[in-house]
């Protein structure tokens, strides 16, 4: 009786210290600032990717330039930023689970063309989140190039998708 007793403790030491591990994996994948390793080179990268957004044809033609999609921190230069026909503020916040989730989704999406969201932070952004009546995170907020509110649209609990971004901020 003694065996199985020892065994039962030890074989639930073992589980603990499986979850356990795996835990602080997830945890170390991601820097201080909550932004994982895919995040930084994409951020390191951002001046490639800057120069890349340019137009490559200068034609006679008077057409409207439109930039390949994105996913990147806020600035509030980058609200009015041409090219852009679809800008989307997300409201994120780095403990709750459900933006992480969306987070996720996002980096793992192909934007269309003249989309881009900007992650807010929401316990910094005060001001923003005033202007804008958002109460909560994993708020989206559509805005036009002068960064007034066209639609909002409260992600919590919902599918994490791009495309349900896009429909519901429509």
């Amino acid at each position: 009786m003694k065996r199985n007793g020892l065994w039962l403790v030890l074989s639930g030491i073992i589980l603990l210290c499986i979850v356990g591990s795996l835990f602080v994996m997830n945890w170390a994948d991601t820097n201080g600032d909550g932004r994982n390793e895919q995040q930084d080179a994409s951020v390191e990268n951002s001046d490639e990717t800057d120069s890349m957004n340019e137009p490559a044809d200068t034609s006679e033609s008077a057409e409207t330039v439109v930039n390949e999609g994105r996913y990147t921190d806020y600035d509030e230069e980058l609200v009015a930023a041409d090219g852009f026909d679809t800008t989307i503020l997300f409201f994120h916040a780095e403990w709750c689970p459900e933006c992480r989730a969306f987070e996720q989704a996002l980096m793992d999406s192909e934007f269309p063309d003249g989309v881009q969201i900007l992650k807010v932070d929401y316990d910094a952004a005060s001001d923003l989140k005033k202007r804008h009546s958002v109460t909560t995170q994993t708020t989206f907020v559509r805005v036009d190039q002068s960064g007034e509110t066209q639609a909002t649209w409260v992600g919590y609990g919902r599918d994490k998708s791009l495309d349900v971004i896009l429909e519901n901020t429509a």
